[in-house]
């Protein structure tokens, strides 16, 4: 799976919590099915957040183990049509599941590029068994290797207005023993946004007034200067803009800022809120 975006990557962003037991019921499509009582709910306390998910999650995977060894191998070539997965593809796909989960709570983000992404398909029972157990189990180590508090959160964060506490609950864990902070453009659109009171769409819009264009100009020196991006996939982020646009901003900015103090402190302040 690549980390960086082409013409038809698609980009699946997923809340942790959310998403981590549907990958074990089997089905692709499956909704997450947690009942109140196994978990706790609202502001009551849990005992054991992931104990008890742990605990359902070696439950699903146990019927879904069920139904793959239920794939006859004689038939791994079927296809219900022509423009079908066979059998064995998806078979595989489902084995395959779980390590979203992984993904889920270890990544922001999630990239795949399709033009370049190849899939896996099983040969023989055996190898998809194997698939499926390796998956499953390196699955739940990532879960154990999680705190209650971060997937609370992260749960509460989806099912409840987004308050100044609960996303700094969820920065705070993020970041926690990460040194240093891998900053994104969207985090930079963000501050950016914030500080200078123009809305992430005028950022990204053809507006070239002042008021607009000043800060855009900041947040592509920042990106160019606190990301490892290219010019033109920061002018992309931006708005779909030229690579010459963003070197022309670049050099502005620094321009300006070998002549101006109050500028080159307002810079450093965002950096500060950036890495934070």
């Amino acid at each position: 799976m690549a980390r960086h975006s082409l013409r038809r990557s698609a980009l699946i962003r997923t809340p942790r919590f959310a998403g981590i037991l549907t990958l074990s019921h089997g089905s692709a499509h499956a909704r997450p099915t947690m009942s109140r009582p196994s978990i706790g709910w609202g502001s009551k306390p849990i005992a054991s957040l992931i104990s008890a998910v742990v605990t359902t999650r070696r439950r699903l995977a146990a019927n879904t183990r069920r139904m793959l060894e239920r794939v006859p191998e004689e038939h791994f070539d079927w296809k219900p049509h022509e423009k079908s997965m066979s059998l064995s593809l998806l078979a595989t796909h489902i084995a395959q599941t779980p390590e979203w989960g992984v993904a889920i709570l270890e990544q922001d983000e999630l990239v795949i590029n399709i033009d370049e992404y190849v899939p896996h398909v099983a040969k023989s029972q055996a190898e998809l068994m194997g698939l499926f157990d390796k998956n499953v189990a390196v699955a739940i180590e990532s879960l154990k290797r999680q705190s209650n508090e971060r997937l609370f959160a992260n749960w509460q964060y989806m099912r409840t207005p987004i308050s100044l506490d609960i996303a700094e609950t969820v920065v705070r864990d993020l970041v926690q023993g990460i040194e240093p902070r891998r900053i994104k453009i969207e985090d930079i659109l963000r501050i950016i946004s914030r500080h200078f009171g123009v809305s992430k769409g005028d950022l990204l819009s053809q507006r070239r007034h002042r008021s607009v264009v000043w800060p855009r100009q900041i947040g592509m020196y920042l990106a160019k200067q606190l990301t490892a991006r290219s010019l033109p996939e920061i002018g992309r982020r931006f708005g779909n803009r030229d690579h010459t646009t963003v070197l022309h901003a670049i050099r502005k900015i620094e321009n300006e800022i070998s002549g101006n103090p109050r500028l080159r402190d307002e810079i450093d302040e965002l950096k500060k809120l950036l890495s934070h």
